[in-house]
């Protein structure tokens, strides 16, 4: 279509370092450090304390985190992007919310590099689908870690669109009023990886 070939600019940000790793093409991830570490340059300490204000703020009791990973996906990027102009274009709001996605550690890297995946439509199902078919996610981080099994937690940014109902609208609410579950995976992009250690 006319808007996917529409050049997308990406966010820009403080001059990085060279990437702890490569995940793939235009796919560049960074080890982060923990809380405790003074004078980090700009590009860490913006990073850094996005994600721990973010978990710490809707998990005050949690462990102390033993590692965060930045990842910068510029294919996925630029998929938000076209959609937050999409839902623009058609008038919906484009407002970003961030939420926390929960899996087996197996398949964070997976979801790093090619984005997630719809359950039932994109892949097999792995824990049902009882409010719908959708990326679930949860604006706190506590649920999402038992999906995970304690080990790792995404922290990802998500366009709402228009909330409506289930798999009516852009996006829902499920049975836990923390929950939003979004209709299409583009609509979510998944940034930073906490692993947190244990109590």
């Amino acid at each position: 279509t006319a808007l996917q070939d529409e050049h997308v600019l990406l966010p820009q940000e403080p001059e990085a370092p060279e990437p702890t790793d490569m995940l793939g093409t235009n796919i560049f991830s960074y080890t982060l450090p923990c809380l405790g570490t003074t004078s980090l340059p700009p590009f860490e300490a913006e990073h850094q304390s996005r994600a721990t204000a973010r978990f710490y703020h809707f998990f005050p009791g949690a462990p102390r985190i033993q590692k965060l990973r930045y990842v910068r996906n510029e294919p996925l990027m630029t998929k938000f992007e076209r959609c937050k102009k999409r839902f623009a274009k058609e008038g919906k709001d484009t407002s970003e919310t961030w939420v926390f996605h929960g899996t087996a550690g197996e398949n964070i890297d997976k979801i790093m590099t090619e984005g997630f995946k719809i359950g039932g439509r994109d892949i097999s199902v792995a824990h049902g689908t009882a409010y719908g078919k959708g990326v679930y996610t949860s604006i706190k981080p506590s649920d999402p870690l038992d999906y995970g099994r304690g080990k790792a937690v995404i922290l990802a940014k998500g366009l709402l669109g228009t909330l409506g109902a289930q798999e009516q609208g852009d996006s829902w609410r499920a049975g836990n009023p923390d929950w939003r579950i979004f209709k299409t995976s583009d609509q979510v992009l998944p940034l930073y990886v906490v692993y947190p250690g244990h109590k």
